[in-house]
C-alpha cells in the first residue's frame, strides 16, 4: 500500500483517488483510514499488517488503479 500511495502522491492522483480506493478497501472488509494532519498538505494512511495486507494483496481491485496493460506485471510480483 506504500508503494501505491507514493506512486499516486508523485503522480499528483492521489487526491482524486484516495475516496476511490477507501471504497475499494472498505469492499474487501478492511479498516483503512487516510487522514491530513492540521496545517500540512500531505495524506497520512494507516500502515497494513498481517492478515488485512495479505487480504488487501489477494482481493484488491488493481483494475480502478492500473490500466490493463501494467496487471500482469503487478500480478507477476
Amino acid at each position: 500500500m506504500l508503494a501505491l500511495c507514493l506512486e499516486l502522491k508523485t503522480t499528483k492522483q492521489f487526491d482524486k483517488m484516495k475516496d476511490i480506493l477507501i471504497k475499494e478497501i472498505k469492499c474487501i472488509n478492511i479498516n483503512f483510514q487516510f487522514w491530513q494532519k492540521q496545517n500540512f498538505s500531505t495524506w497520512q494512511y494507516i500502515s497494513l499488517t498481517g492478515n488485512n495486507k495479505l487480504k488487501m494483496l489477494k482481493m484488491f481491485n488493481l483494475v480502478i488503479i492500473f490500466a490493463p496493460k501494467y496487471l500482469i506485471l503487478i500480478r507477476q510480483l
